[in-house]
């Protein structure tokens, strides 16, 4: 079931397509408060709500360089 979490923060952009790494906090559903790392596609800012599929993983680190 969907959760609904908001956006902190918008932390960098990974390629070509627009996908963003955000950091956003759950506030709904068991993990109530947990705050996440995700890729989002598309635009984005702070302070907008996403639906998370699942809540219990975070983000590869793909900002690194090589």
């Amino acid at each position: 079931m969907p959760v609904a979490a908001e956006i902190l923060q918008v932390r960098g952009v990974l390629g070509v397509k627009g996908v963003r790494t955000v950091r956003a906090r759950v506030i709904e559903g068991h993990d109530k408060g947990k705050v996440v790392v995700r890729n989002v596609v598309g635009h984005i800012k702070e302070g907008d709500i996403i639906l998370l599929k699942e809540t219990g993983m975070d983000a590869e680190a793909g900002m690194q360089r090589r």
